[in-house]
């Protein structure tokens, strides 16, 4: 969802240059204001790969990534609905082109 989101949401805002790398697009967006933290979106990055990646065959340590992914889906929502409104203005632009 997000590698396809926040490419999109650059070339909406028309923010000029070639971001290749995901971490020079995320700090963009925090700069322009569509997320709030380029360091918490990292953070939800790596609690994902955790799940993704890494098969932990200790239960404290299923246990802990799972907690943090909990504490953190909140804060995706709220990523999410921040990017929504950021975005609002400028489809509404282009709706009205």
């Amino acid at each position: 969802m997000v590698v396809q989101l926040f490419p999109a949401v650059l070339e909406l805002t028309k923010e000029p240059g070639e971001l290749k790398a995901f971490i020079d697009k995320l700090y963009r967006l925090e700069k322009i204001g569509a997320i709030d933290s380029a360091d918490d979106w990292l953070l939800m990055r790596e609690v994902r790969n955790a799940f993704s990646h890494d098969y932990p065959e200790d239960p404290e340590l299923q246990a802990i990534t799972l907690n943090k992914a909990f504490e953190l889906a909140q804060r995706l929502l709220e990523v999410l609905e921040s990017v929504k409104v950021f975005v609002a203005p400028y489809l509404n632009k282009v709706r009205n082109s």
